[in-house]
């Protein structure tokens, strides 16, 4: 019981059928995913048009250009060597500006008293230049606060 000669497929065509196979199973899993996942797109979509998940929760700060510490940090970046700024000023994240007070969380307490003894001098030159030299910058994380 043989195949008969000239009907048999090569083997190098079964392994690319297999492959072929495989790639169209993972295709449709990826497709599955993809439309599955789209109920919950549209939850978040519906959300964020609500007033988002902390609607009531206040103002959030400004994102982008207008971010008061977001132009801190531009100025800040250029003038301290770069290993130091991603150590300790890249994680940063600004909470809120009153007009007095800016405050920045920090990822920890350390950087926080890091940033306000070796870069004070820093931050207040570079308010000077944005024109925010009467603010001052609060560094918080969880109850640790530190102000320059």
């Amino acid at each position: 019981m043989g195949v008969a000669p000239g009907l048999a497929v090569p083997s190098g065509v079964r392994r690319n059928v297999l492959r072929l196979t495989r790639w169209t199973v993972v295709g449709a899993l990826w497709v599955i995913l993809g439309v599955s996942a789209l109920p919950v797109l549209v939850v978040f979509v519906a959300l964020d048009r609500l007033g988002g998940i902390g609607a009531g929760t206040g103002p959030s700060p400004p994102v982008g250009p207008f971010n008061i510490w977001e132009q801190l940090l531009a100025r800040i970046e250029q003038a301290i060597e770069s290993y130091t700024y991603i150590a300790f000023f890249r994680d940063s994240v600004l909470v809120s500006d009153d007009g007095v007070v800016i405050r920045v969380r920090v990822r920890s307490s350390d950087a926080g008293e890091w940033i306000a003894t070796h870069h004070a001098d820093a931050l207040r030159e570079a308010l000077t230049v944005i024109g925010r030299a009467d603010a001052g910058v609060e560094f918080v994380s969880g109850a640790f606060r530190v102000r320059i």
